[in-house]
């Protein structure tokens, strides 16, 4: 019943979250990108690794996107993936996995294994990170880790 009660609501409040830009209007400077990333997809199911938050304010997002991307398509879905240019300044990232359903059905009886993570640090300028993880029930984890690999403690 929590699950049926907590879906409805982040449906209907969805329509009234204002989207922070990391990036303001007519900045020119270096940048650096964070990349959501996605990993075993099936046809009714996909682990998502994604940036959700800087600090503390909420940005547009890979589940949000690819749902609305997907919607009326039942359990068919192509993942949508973004990627955002942050500035270089010491933030904090809220970075998130979970199980993405393409279904309300679905995600009220399915089980997401959330997890969250926050990381402060100061990108690189011209660096691109990605947000990886793992999820299982007995430990999900979630980190950001640049393109060669280092994981951003």
């Amino acid at each position: 019943m929590k699950k049926i009660i907590l879906a409805l609501l982040v449906i209907v409040l969805s329509g009234c979250v204002t989207l922070y830009d990391p990036i303001p209007p007519n900045y020119t400077g270096g940048v650096a990108v964070i990349t959501d990333t996605v990993s075993n997809k099936a046809n009714t199911k996909a682990d998502y690794f994604m940036l959700t938050k800087i600090d503390d304010q909420p940005i547009e997002n890979s589940w949000s996107e690819t749902r609305s991307a997907n919607y009326g398509r039942g359990m068919s879905f192509n993942p949508v993936m973004l990627s955002r240019q942050v500035l270089p300044k010491n933030q904090t990232f809220t970075i998130v996995g979970m199980v993405f359903f393409p279904t309300d059905f679905q995600s009220i009886i399915g089980d997401e294994m959330k997890v969250e993570k926050n990381i402060t640090f100061t990108p690189k300028i011209g660096m691109t990170y990605y947000v990886k993880g793992e999820l299982s029930k007995d430990n999900s984890k979630v980190w950001l880790e640049d393109s060669a690999g280092n994981i951003i403690p």
